[in-house]
Order: structure tokens, then C-alpha cells, then sequence
């Protein structure tokens, strides 16, 4: 197998991802690498921008807190905000982000996202 090969069968790979969370229109969601560079995305705008510095520096703050509180290291976090809810869970390799979420989907989307994390390599 090529490096290209490889590196389509990945792109494919986190694309079906996506499509695991797309339960709901509405929503953008973002997969990461660790340093927060944009590995596939869907969004309803179009527009993933600077997404994946800010969502790395919020982890790192976020990390600073938890850290200051004694909770160890951050797996997750919710963000509400008043057009919705984003979530955020990090696993050993990627950054998963859920966002434009109501209340009602809270629930479903925090599942679906501690599977895909628990996949993603």
C-alpha cells in the first residue's frame, strides 16, 4: 500500500466518523489531531477557520483548570453557549468536537462521541 492509499483510507476513515454523528442537522463537527490541526470536518457554513487553534488552546486552559482542581486530565468537556451546547472529548490520539447541540441532544451526542473516541486511532 502507497502513503497515498493510506493517507485516502484515512481521510475516508474519519469522514465515516463524522457521518456516526450526524444524528441531528445542525450540527458542525470537527475531528482534531493533538495539536489541533483539522483532520476532517462538516459544517453547516463552510468555514473551519483558526476552529482547531482556538479549540487547542481551550484544551489547554481547560487542562490548567483541571489541573488546578485536582480532577487529572481532561477526557471531555461542555461548552453552553446561547445558540447551544459544543462538546468536546479528547482521546489518546484525535480531539472530537460536537457542536450547534439543544439540550435535548446532549445525552445521545455525549454516547456517541465517548464510542468514536474509544475508536479513533
Amino acid at each position: 500500500m502507497t502513503a497515498i492509499e493510506s493517507k485516502n483510507e484515512y481521510q475516508s476513515y474519519l469522514k465515516d466518523t463524522i457521518g456516526e454523528l450526524q444524528f441531528s442537522s445542525g450540527l458542525d463537527i470537527f475531528i482534531l489531531d493533538k495539536y489541533g490541526k483539522v483532520k476532517a470536518s462538516k459544517l453547516r457554513y463552510g468555514k473551519a477557520d483558526g476552529i482547531g487553534t482556538i479549540i487547542h488552546e481551550t484544551l489547554e486552559k481547560s487542562q490548567k483548570i483541571a489541573e488546578a482542581l485536582f480532577t487529572g486530565e481532561i477526557e471531555e468537556f461542555i461548552i453552553h453557549g446561547k445558540n447551544g451546547y459544543t462538546i468536546v472529548k479528547v482521546s489518546d490520539s484525535h480531539i472530537l468536537v460536537v457542536s450547534g447541540l439543544k439540550e435535548h441532544q446532549l445525552g445521545l451526542a455525549i454516547h456517541k462521541s465517548r464510542q468514536i473516541a474509544e475508536n479513533l486511532v
